[in-house]
Order: C-alpha cells, then structure tokens, then sequence
C-alpha cells in the first residue's frame, strides 16, 4: 500500500526520509512515496497529484520552521489527504 510523505524543508525532509526506510521495515505491505525523485524543472505538481491519488494514506510531516514553508502543502496536498480520509500528522520541533 502506498503511504504518501509530505514534508517542507530540510528538516521535515529528513523525518520523511527517516520515515520513508522505516515504515517498509515495520510493515513490507507499504509502499512510501515521497517527491524526492522530481528533477527541478520536472511537473512536480501533477507528479505529486498523482503520487497523493495513488496513496491511500498520507502522513504530513512538520517542524516548528517549515510551517511557513507549507502553503502548498495545505492548500494542496492536505486537502486531498482529507479527502481519503486517511492522514497521519507529525508535528516536531
């Protein structure tokens, strides 16, 4: 099953990484999707439009300095995440 990770910054980056090899070793059923591989130039909107559709659960990571790096992120992705009623927020600092 595919497990979505959002993440603004480096620092969130770094939880969704750490989230993205984890989640596989707890479970082998998921499947974390993260927006690393979209080259700058690439159409990282429709890439990360579809990677949200294909997802039945998404999990929104945050810190204390990337909630103002979220627009998109909350205007975009954690809507469709409430969409499929499957979102999991982690929040650090």
């Amino acid at each position: 099953m595919k497990v979505f990770l959002s993440w603004a910054g480096n620092d969130s980056r770094y939880i969704a990484e750490c989230l993205k090899a984890w989640l596989p070793q707890v479970l082998q059923a998921l499947d974390p999707w993260m927006s690393t591989h979209i080259e700058k130039g690439d159409a990282w909107d429709g890439a990360i439009a579809e990677g949200l559709s294909d997802s039945p659960v998404g999990i929104l990571c945050l810190t204390k300095d990337s909630i103002i790096l979220t627009t998109y992120i909350m205007k975009q992705e954690l809507l469709q995440m409430f969409r499929i009623q499957k979102c999991v927020l982690f929040f650090t600092n």
